[in-house]
């Protein structure tokens, strides 16, 4: 499958942008160098994922380490309630030596066990792969819930976050922009979000199918985003 490739530098003008068939290999430029770690529902217990999260008091020293100690050129880190992903750019190939060394690096309290827990569960994208994959959870069509538009601003964020922390450099600039453009263009010219839909607005209509009285008591229990904006939902 050939993806376009839309990249748009201060060189550049939506005119003359590059738009080109994509290839991860050495001679198609530097995308073999993308590469992401990435710890999703479908692949990993939602209840594990906390083991892979950043808190942001401490974010970007871990991953300033893990930029130093990996030999990883750039590096941005997605965080949601059901996804964590590392993003980054490193000429290494991402094998069992690699995923090891990063992993101790992450987390330098981990034994073993938790190590090769990490190894198991980490799917791993590389090149064409990798951008394709952000591709898609720009677009949420890797989403639990296809469709809603929660998980674009979310990867801007980000990767914004981690670009004011000077973690990441002109090769993931160009690829978030990328991302950024294909995931409007996912939602403005496909049906996709013709009814948009969320977790939150999913959980909200099974609420109605209960029938309650709009006066009864409801515990929410949760400190997230998705919890904040519960109660707002009329």
């Amino acid at each position: 499958m050939n993806i376009a490739l839309i990249l748009h530098d201060n060189t550049m003008t939506s005119k003359n942008a590059l738009n080109r068939p994509l290839h991860a290999d050495k001679n198609d430029g530097n995308l073999y160098l993308l590469k992401t770690i990435a710890f999703t529902h479908k692949n990993t217990p939602i209840k594990e994922l906390n083991r892979f999260f950043l808190h942001e008091e401490n974010r970007k020293e871990r991953l300033e380490y893990l930029k130093f100690s990996c030999d990883i050129d750039e590096i941005f880190y997605v965080a949601t309630c059901n996804r964590i992903e590392f993003v980054f750019t490193t000429h290494h190939i991402l094998d069992h030596n690699f995923l090891r060394k990063f992993y101790r690096h992450f987390r330098n309290d981990w034994n073993s066990e938790e190590v090769d827990f990490a190894i198991k569960y980490g799917e791993i994208f590389e090149g064409e792969d990798a951008l394709r994959h952000i591709y898609r959870v720009a677009s949420s069509l890797d989403s639990l819930v296809i469709g809603e538009r929660e998980i674009i601003t979310q990867v801007r964020k980000a990767y914004d976050l981690c670009k004011d922390d000077g973690l990441t450099g002109d090769m993931l600039r160009l690829v978030v922009k990328s991302t950024i453009t294909t995931a409007k263009q996912v939602y403005t010219e496909t049906k996709i979000a013709n009814n948009p839909v969320s977790v939150v607005s999913l959980a909200e209509r099974k609420l109605r199918d209960y029938k309650l009285d709009r006066n009864s008591r409801i515990l929410i229990i949760g400190s997230g985003r998705r919890i904040r904006i519960f109660p707002n939902i009329s």
